[in-house]
């Protein structure tokens, strides 16, 4: 099962650069299936025990800031991060080779996330972003 989230990007930069970006990314729950179970055996045993386990599953989209990434998205894939609670984080980089960035979202609520991205991680020069998301209706 795989579910797809698009969320309108607000970036900010630590230079004062602001930019508007599409974040497009799919959550694939399948990936963590041998390591679940029944929801209701998994909060029977949250309740007996006193830690949470976390789940990971893959991520896989694109995001595209246009006076940054060029006209084109640039593929990203990572991973997810939950527990019974819900999702915690959502880690992901670029695929391209030419175009590297690295980017964490968390949810704020159910319509919006915050995180941070970094264009060509690990480079001198690299630009470092703030983000705000808000999700767009499904069918868009």
């Amino acid at each position: 099962m795989m579910d797809e989230f698009i969320y309108s990007l607000l970036l900010k930069g630590t230079q004062g650069l602001t930019l508007l970006g599409t974040l497009r990314y799919r959550l694939n729950f399948d990936t963590a299936a041998a390591g679940t179970r029944d929801i209701h055996a998994l909060m029977d045993e949250a309740l007996q025990h006193p830690n949470i386990g976390l789940f990971a599953f893959g991520a896989e989209g694109t995001i595209s800031v246009p006076l940054l990434t060029g006209a084109t998205p640039v593929p990203i894939s990572g991973a997810g991060f939950g527990s019974v609670a819900g999702l915690l984080t959502v880690l992901l980089n670029s695929t391209d080779q030419t175009r590297s960035l690295g980017l964490q979202i968390n949810p704020i609520d159910s319509t919006h996330i915050g995180g941070g991205m970094s264009w060509h991680p690990g480079q001198p020069g690299a630009l470092v972003f703030s983000v705000l998301g808000t999700q767009q209706p499904f069918g868009m």
